[in-house]
């Protein structure tokens, strides 16, 4: 199967994915999904669909807040991230779909939440591209269904922002290289950290892809932003 640029990434690194993460983050991406994993749950709905769920850490928070009636569905455009995902407890007997976020295999309004957690970088393809996939997870949450977003994000302050982009631009490639001696996607990876948008561009990205309600939290001095909306 011939992969893209992206999807060679993921296959490459799959493995050492999550201790690069760790590593990279200080284990801070823990408490971090955590924290939207909880916020997502509070929302209620009883179908969930967890986009590009990669090796499963998200749909694991989740799970940890799930009701017996309520359904978590994962998807993801790689099988070997997703296999990962499958070895973990309580992901065995989730549903698994590989999916392209731009043309996802599910019906209009099958979802009362979409979770994404650390992927939107990946679909950056310029405003328009981001737009094109969020419409999409638009079209399969139901009236007035919930997304919440986790990403990194640029800080307002021009301080922080520039120690930011300093550490991503020293420290990721040099970790990504020990752990998977692949240095040229990790070079990809902090370019796409350093080039993201801020909360309130992606903000209009996701009106413009027909969400309303958009809010966001920052943590991390506003490296790292968790957005929510609601679909129409």
């Amino acid at each position: 199967m011939k992969r893209t640029p992206i999807q060679k990434f993921y296959f490459d690194i799959s493995k050492r994915y999550e201790v690069v993460n760790t590593c990279i983050t200080m284990g801070l991406d823990k408490p971090w999904r955590r924290k939207a994993a909880k916020t997502a749950s509070s929302l209620g709905g009883k179908m969930w669909l967890d986009m590009c769920c990669g090796t499963g850490d998200m749909s694991a928070d989740l799970n940890q807040h799930i009701g017996q009636d309520t359904r978590l569905v994962m998807a993801d455009f790689s099988q070997e991230m997703m296999d990962i995902a499958n070895s973990k407890p309580g992901l065995e007997d989730k549903d698994k779909t590989l999916a392209d976020a731009f043309n996802l295999p599910f019906k209009d309004n099958s979802f009362d939440l979409v979770t994404i957690s650390f992927a939107t970088r990946n679909l950056n393809l310029g405003q328009s591209g981001l737009v094109k996939a969020f419409s999409e997870f638009n079209r399969v949450l139901k009236p007035n269904g919930k997304l919440v977003n986790i990403e990194t994000s640029q800080p307002k302050s021009k301080f922080v922002k520039s120690m930011f982009h300093l550490y991503v631009g020293t420290i990721i490639k040099p970790i990504g290289y020990v752990f998977t001696g692949d240095k040229t996607s990790y070079t990809f990876l902090a370019s796409s950290i350093t080039n993201f948008l801020d909360p309130e561009s992606f903000n209009e990205v996701l009106t413009r892809s027909g969400f309303s309600d958009t809010a966001f939290e920052p943590l991390l001095f506003g490296a790292i932003s968790i957005h929510t909306a609601n679909s129409q």
